[in-house]
């Protein structure tokens, strides 16, 4: 997972070839190239994993137990501290940030406003909605990546793979159907949210390849374009309310605060390399396997939620065939597939 793993060809540029154009047989990467990216792959699905559960806990803790409800000032703070971290990182020579350009800034701002209605609407969510209802509809995100995959990018995923998919999306509207914390306000961010992580999923393979640049300077990009954004929309609708706040000096609020940002750089980081290593539908079904602990650890940390047995089933559902498709993707792998 070290910066010069960017600079290689993405992964999936060579699963996702039409049919006729396979490789001579003198052609094939070895078996140890193979295991290599293998590894590679699995450890960017972890990291992503593993960020998402704790991110999820601690924006939750900003909202639920500090009551900070102001989701476009944290999602600025976030990008002015990934810049930060771009800018400490290109002074110490660890990377080299891209030239800035019209085109290059118009070609990444797409991306960039995708992730800030992905990133809004997630916040938001999560003030209308349980973690664990949050997590199951989330992964209705998965079905809508693999028809964008499959129309747009070429990509065609496998009939086992369709089906675990299609499983999961059941799951999901069983689990809504019988949510008796019912919110409207919540469900509609939850489809906006879901909309907008598709989109930015499949953009962040369309845009780098366009751009030519690693995974790394494609999120610098990224946060270059997303920080006129959110400054202005802070100092129209946050800034009074953010000097008021009463905790603004609290440490414990400034520790959870300074984490959500930190994990924030991290997982945008993640997301890139997951994607271009695995696909847009791999990341999205790591994310919802993630989940498990999340919905376990929202049952017992944040009590705000009334389940039903048909409730539950939707959930676990949703939940078995995550499972069920990293199995697939599994034997995909060792297959070559």
């Amino acid at each position: 997972l070290s910066g010069s793993r960017d600079n290689e060809p993405d992964v999936e540029a060579q699963d996702g070839r039409s049919p006729g154009s396979a490789k001579s047989h003198h052609d094939r990467p070895s078996a140890a190239t193979l295991e290599h990216k293998r590894r590679n792959a699995f450890l960017a699905a972890l990291l992503y994993g593993c960020t998402s559960i704790t991110i999820t806990f601690f924006n939750k803790a900003v909202f639920f137990v500090w009551h900070f409800d102001y989701p476009i000032t944290i999602s600025l703070l976030q990008v002015t501290l990934s810049l930060l971290f771009f800018w400490a990182l290109s002074v110490k020579g660890v990377i080299q940030l891209p030239s800035i350009s019209l085109r290059i800034l118009s070609l990444a701002a797409p991306l960039s406003i995708f992730w800030c209605l992905n990133v809004l609407s997630g916040i938001f969510t999560l003030e209308y909605m349980s973690i664990p209802m949050f997590s199951t509809l989330r992964r209705l995100t998965t079905l809508i990546v693999l028809i964008g995959e499959h129309t747009l990018l070429r990509k065609y995923a496998s009939r086992p793979i369709w089906l675990s998919v299609i499983v999961m999306t059941l799951g999901a509207l069983i689990a809504g159907a019988s949510d008796l914390d019912f919110n409207p306000i919540g469900y509609a961010c939850v489809a906006i949210n879901n909309l907008c992580t598709a989109a930015y999923l499949l953009l962040i393979q369309v845009t780098k390849s366009k751009l030519k640049v690693s995974n790394l300077q494609l999120l610098f990009l990224m946060n270059l374009c997303s920080f006129p954004c959110l400054l202005a929309a802070v100092l129209y609708f946050d800034s009074t309310a953010v000097y008021e706040y009463p905790h603004l000096q609290a440490t414990s609020f400034l520790l959870v605060l300074f984490a959500s940002c930190v994990q924030a750089f991290v997982l945008n980081y993640a997301t890139f390399l997951c994607t271009t290593l695995n696909s847009g539908v791999t990341t999205s079904i790591t994310g919802q396997m993630s989940k498990l602990v999340t919905m376990t650890g929202g049952l017992f940390l944040f009590v705000n939620t009334t389940y039903t047995v048909t409730n539950l089933a939707g959930l676990f559902i949703g939940l078995i065939s995550s499972f069920w498709y990293a199995y697939i993707k599994f034997q995909e792998s060792r297959n070559g597939g």
